[in-house]
């Protein structure tokens, strides 16, 4: 059967046409992780004055949270580079629902709305093709960056779009509930992504620094707790309730489960957006010792002192840094303005 062009634009609801998209998204997210990362976004990074901080903090991160370990500066950089492309994967398919949540849906919307879904499920399928082949084909290497921490949490991430996109563009096209929890997915990682990685080109040693890393930190709060907890909850009940309704049990368990991963998923991320929100805003960026060890670690960043890695400091200096940082936040001037206070008293 020949697929036209009007089929594609209009995402029609066809087995064919759902895949030939699913496939082209999956060839440009691959093309533009593997190819467009280190031509258009490593070039522009490696030209700020934050870049070394940036690839510290992205390498420090992933060494704790994911237990991702790299060889050299090189491999991180190229890694974090790769997730600046991914977040704009994520802008790009909830921007493309934006229009059914204005006007509602229509011929021209769902297709939006849809394609957009096929955006997110494009990129999870080239994902999960590639870290198969670099944890079978790939060696030590392949293995080494693909620790079983993180291939859960692609799992857990990756089955909503992998097994629920395609049958809900077909049984799904109009439906408002499934435009908006597309929306929610997406737009918001992009959110969360964003504000990590400008909380990255920070100095939060600095007090201007320090007062748009509380900003950013509020940002990916407020929208996790509404996007991702909220109203996640609310449109997923309003979904299974219609499931139940048609009687597709195909959709009433898999449509279940998979939520149920995402849910664990949202946890994650709500998690770590409580943990900067009670760091630089209720501890004001003073007080927690993490802070302040965030604050040496950017220090090692902007100084590396000729290292090739993470700058590595004895107990000495770490109680200095941490004593020079609370210093630049007006910790210790402020103690010294409440002793000369009392002298003068």
């Amino acid at each position: 059967m020949t697929i036209s062009l009007d089929a594609l634009l209009h995402c029609a609801p066809t087995l064919d046409v759902q895949i030939v998209l699913l496939s082209i998204f999956s060839f440009v997210w691959y093309v533009g992780i593997c190819h467009g990362a280190p031509l258009f976004i490593a070039p522009y990074i490696r030209r700020q004055k934050w870049c070394h901080q940036w690839n510290t903090l992205n390498k420090l991160v992933c060494e704790t949270s994911f237990f991702i370990f790299f060889d050299s500066e090189k491999e991180s950089f190229d890694f974090a580079c790769q997730f600046v492309v991914v977040a704009l994967q994520h802008l790009t398919g909830g921007a493309l629902c934006i229009p059914s949540l204005l006007w509602g849906p229509g011929e021209y919307t769902s297709a939006l709305a849809c394609i957009g879904a096929l955006c997110e499920a494009g990129w999870e399928v080239q994902d999960t093709l590639m870290r198969f082949f670099q944890v079978t084909f790939g060696g030590e290497s392949g293995r080494k960056q693909n620790p079983p921490v993180l291939v859960c949490i692609n799992m857990l991430h990756h089955v909503m779009g992998l097994s629920m996109c395609i049958p809900m563009n077909l049984y799904y096209h109009d439906n408002a509930n499934y435009h908006e929890f597309v929306f929610l997915m997406q737009f918001t990682a992009f959110i969360a992504l964003s504000t990590q990685h400008y909380g990255y080109t920070l100095d939060v040693t600095k007090p201007g620094d320090l007062t748009r890393m509380k900003a950013a930190a509020l940002l990916s709060f407020s929208s996790i707790v509404y996007s991702r907890v909220l109203r996640f909850g609310y449109v997923a009940y309003l979904l299974q309730r219609m499931f139940i309704d048609d009687g597709r049990m195909y959709f009433i368990w898999v449509g279940g489960f998979s939520a149920c991963c995402m849910a664990i998923i949202n946890l994650f991320f709500l998690g770590e957006s409580v943990k900067k929100v009670v760091k630089f805003v209720v501890h004001n960026g003073h007080d927690d010792e993490d802070v302040l060890a965030a604050a040496l670690e950017v220090q090692s960043a902007l100084h590396p002192h000729g290292s090739t890695g993470m700058v590595k400091f004895t107990l000495g200096q770490k109680e200095w840094a941490k004593v020079r940082g609370a210093w630049r936040m007006g910790v210790l001037t402020s103690q010294q303005n409440l002793k000369r206070d009392k002298k003068i008293q």
